[in-house]
């Protein structure tokens, strides 16, 4: 299956409900043994500007199988955020409360940015 496929099976209760009880996936995640198929991706090489293929202005990517990125989604994404939040690894979003702006979180991440340049260290920025 194409991702694609995965995005328009979850607009369709028959075929959600369908996709719902292959277990493949949380068999998957449970014994922690992948399909083969899992261990092998498509590198490619896309051009940056159109008609431009010099190898200095050439992007790649690794594409990987649809049920391996919608696994990583499902564990990454979801399950992941959620234990950080609950274990107060995250803060809450901050800039979602009434009287908060757009503009404060703006502020906010330019003041993160300048306290790591000055200080010399590393910043890890995660969207």
């Amino acid at each position: 299956l194409h991702f694609g496929h995965y995005k328009a099976i979850g607009w369709d209760d028959e075929l959600s409900n369908i996709l719902a009880r292959n277990r493949k996936l949380s068999l998957i995640s449970a014994t922690g043994s992948t399909p083969q198929r899992w261990a092998r991706g498509l590198s490619v090489m896309l051009e940056k500007i159109a008609g431009v293929a010099l190898l200095t202005k050439l992007r790649a990517i690794l594409l990987l199988e649809a049920d391996f990125n919608q696994h990583n989604k499902l564990i990454f994404q979801h399950r992941m955020l959620a234990l950080a939040r609950e274990n107060g690894l995250i803060p809450e979003e901050i800039f979602s409360e009434k009287g908060k702006t757009a503009e404060d979180a703006i502020l906010q991440q330019v003041l993160m940015y300048d306290i790591a340049r000055i200080t010399k260290r590393p910043l890890l920025v995660a969207q």
